[in-house]
């Protein structure tokens, strides 16, 4: 089947969130998260075979790699997968890290970070009121390399004044 040619490395979460905030009347949320290495889906017939997938397992939060994304398509990946789309472009022969939203998901993207190399994508969204802080990731193969990602990966988080004590979701490949 299709799914054959993929790097599966999915993770399927049904996150239910009981972190209390004195403003929020009910503090627990629940969305599903899915996470998915898909070595680039530039064919229609592979793309929509994983929208079709990732709709049918009811994802409201999709964090996809290798995705071989340009500007050019982005349009199209929107309509075809009905919901928002966030890029942080590679070639259309490597790298690619997005993001991809429900529409059924209730929420508002309130800021988003894009790694000019299509290494990472980070959201900072806002669910039924509580702040998240999405952080999809594709770390390179080197050891080097890696340890310049990372650090770079941090100042990102830095920029972005995330804390120890707020709602983080990081899910990727971390070519370990």
């Amino acid at each position: 089947t299709l799914f054959r040619s993929l790097a599966v490395t999915t993770t399927y979460h049904k996150f239910k969130d009981n972190k209390t905030n004195n403003n929020s009347k009910n503090a627990s949320h629940d969305f599903s998260i899915g996470s998915l290495n898909v070595r680039g889906i530039n064919m229609n017939i592979k793309r929509n075979a994983i929208f079709t997938w990732a709709k049918e397992k009811g994802f409201d939060i999709l964090f996809l790699q290798e995705c071989y994304c340009s500007t050019e398509i982005e349009n199209i990946w929107q309509q075809e997968w009905d919901g928002k789309i966030t890029f942080a472009h590679g070639s259309m022969h490597s790298r690619g890290t997005t993001i991809l939203f429900s529409n059924k998901l209730d929420y508002s993207l309130i800021e988003e970070v894009c790694d000019m190399d299509g290494r990472y994508v980070i959201c900072k969204i806002e669910v039924q009121g509580e702040l998240y802080f999405c952080l999809n990731l594709y770390a390179p193969n080197s050891m080097l390399e890696k340890q310049n990602f990372f650090a770079k990966i941090k100042q990102a988080l830095e920029n972005m004044n995330i804390t120890s004590s707020d709602r983080l979701i990081i899910e990727g490949d971390w070519n370990s």
